[in-house]
């Protein structure tokens, strides 16, 4: 797993959901393809305006 992608599980976690984003979208931008980090960065999105939603899904 991707190291940008594990960083950015570790600040959703804290609910650092701005920081997670910008993880997962540096994962994107290294691979493209990788489906972890775009459901991560739509989860983060989805977050920052309905935390309870996104986290239940997470």
């Amino acid at each position: 797993m991707n190291e940008y992608i594990k960083k950015g599980i570790e600040k959703f976690y804290e609910k650092n959901f701005r920081e997670a984003m910008f993880q997962f979208s540096l994962a994107l931008s290294e691979q493209p393809d990788a489906k972890e980090a775009r459901i991560g960065a739509i989860l983060s999105d989805m977050a920052m305006h309905n935390e309870e939603q996104a986290v239940a899904l997470f």
